[in-house]
């Protein structure tokens, strides 16, 4: 055990003692949970129950007292949760997947296999040492073995040395605005998911469903059927395409480069990503395609229907299609909705919910429908401004993220 005079960049007014280095040997006994896997779990168990799997996609740094999962299954000598208790996955496929940890600050929560646990004593806040954990991400990865599968163990965990604050109250502050910081950012997840849960009611309710031609729901002054068509007849469309072999070094980057777009740079939200993963070369740019900004594009490999209205202009890969001439008064924007629509539609009707592969006479043969122009761009209109708001809630998700990270960064050495 050693003391340093190491202070972090922001601190409680009224602290100022020094950190201690420390192995969580000297401040934890170690533990393992026992039992219980997802067969075991059970919508009306008595028991609550976490899994190691679900440290991976339900709990943050911190569980408070929401559990997820019950069980009725009765073992013997389990093992029990202790507020305090950190918890951490012993096994996982990726090593960024096991460098976490998880403090539970609820008693009597039966623990699983395959996790870690680890019990501090009284001279340090177990959600302190999660946050810390965290924070030094890099010491739990130096432990990780193993190649397909990747192990941490408890012999190992319990001989790393961090910078602990001696005063467990300057502690509890730490996490209690951590906290806090969390709590609104949950807030504001839950606004954003509200806000696409009502755009998702209206977009349902503003096109015609399977087998009928006129939307539950339009705006005053609009009426009558929608117009079907065939969207082989109604616009033209080819492929885009890049040159073989597609690691050659000559077709990327370099002096007037362009953005390359492939399935990975197509976001859920009708847009491209910011900045393309690759670049094209001047040498490969005659062989690909050139879409212009404001074209729709739509993925027909791998994520399959994946739909943007272009913000720039950049060549296409193979694996899109590009929409280039239409036939009939169309609002792009409007366009790019019912596309998405008839792909989320057609994938409903596919095993698993997921469309596996989809030919060039096959999408020709879509049928789409659409009203009027006039009936398009208020529809779109009236769209847009959900997606601004839900934009703009989701920046400010971010700031608060981004905010979080930088106390978790000055608050702790």
């Amino acid at each position: 055990m050693e003391k340093k005079e190491l202070k972090p960049k922001i601190r409680f007014k009224g602290f100022n003692g020094c950190y201690t280095i420390n192995k969580l040997k000297n401040i934890a006994s170690f533990l393992h949970g026992k039992g219980v896997s997802w067969s075991d779990v059970s919508n009306n168990g008595i028991f609550e129950c976490i899994l190691y799997g679900n440290l991976y996609t339900d709990y943050g740094m911190i569980i408070e007292s929401e559990i997820e999962y019950r069980t009725n299954r009765q073992l013997k000598n389990p093992v029990y949760s202790k507020v305090g208790d950190v918890l951490i996955p012993s096994s996982d496929t990726t090593p960024t997947g096991l460098a976490r940890a998880t403090s539970i600050e609820k008693e009597n929560v039966l623990l699983g296999g395959g996790i870690n646990i680890i019990r501090p004593n009284k001279t340090i806040n177990g959600s302190y040492l999660s946050l810390l954990l965290n924070c030094h991400k890099s010491e739990l990865i130096k432990l990780i073995k193993g190649t397909t599968v990747r192990h941490i163990y408890n012999e190992d965990i319990k001989e790393i040395s961090l910078p602990i604050l001696d005063n467990i109250d300057e502690q509890t502050q730490t996490v209690k605005l951590i906290k806090n910081i969390e709590k609104i950012i949950n807030q504001s997840n839950r606004r954003i998911e509200k806000w696409k849960n009502i755009r998702t009611s209206f977009l349902s309710k503003m096109f015609p469903k399977p087998g009928s031609r006129v939307p539950e729901i339009r705006f005053k002054g609009f009426s009558g059927e929608w117009e079907e068509y065939k969207l082989g007849e109604y616009v033209e469309f080819r492929r885009g395409s890049f040159p073989q072999p597609y690691g050659k070094k000559e077709w990327y980057d370099g002096y007037g480069a362009m953005p390359f777009v492939q399935v990975i740079d197509v976001t859920d939200n009708l847009k491209l990503v910011d900045d393309t993963k690759q670049k094209i070369s001047l040498q490969a740019q005659p062989m690909s395609v050139l879409a212009k900004k404001g074209q729709v594009v739509v993925t027909l490999q791998g994520t399959i229907g994946r739909v943007a209205v272009l913000q720039y202009d950049a060549y296409i890969d193979r694996t899109l299609l590009i929409f280039e001439k239409y036939n009939y008064d169309t609002d792009i924007d409007f366009f790019a909705y019912i596309i998405k629509n008839k792909f989320d539609e057609e994938a409903k009707k596919a095993p698993g919910g997921i469309i596996k592969t989809i030919t060039k006479e096959a999408l020709s043969d879509f049928n789409i429908q659409l009203p009027n122009i006039e009936e398009q761009k208020a529809i779109v209109q009236f769209l847009l401004n959900f997606d601004k708001n839900i934009e703009y809630q989701q920046q400010k998700l971010e700031k608060l993220k981004q905010i979080k990270q930088s106390f978790l960064s000055k608050m702790f050495v």
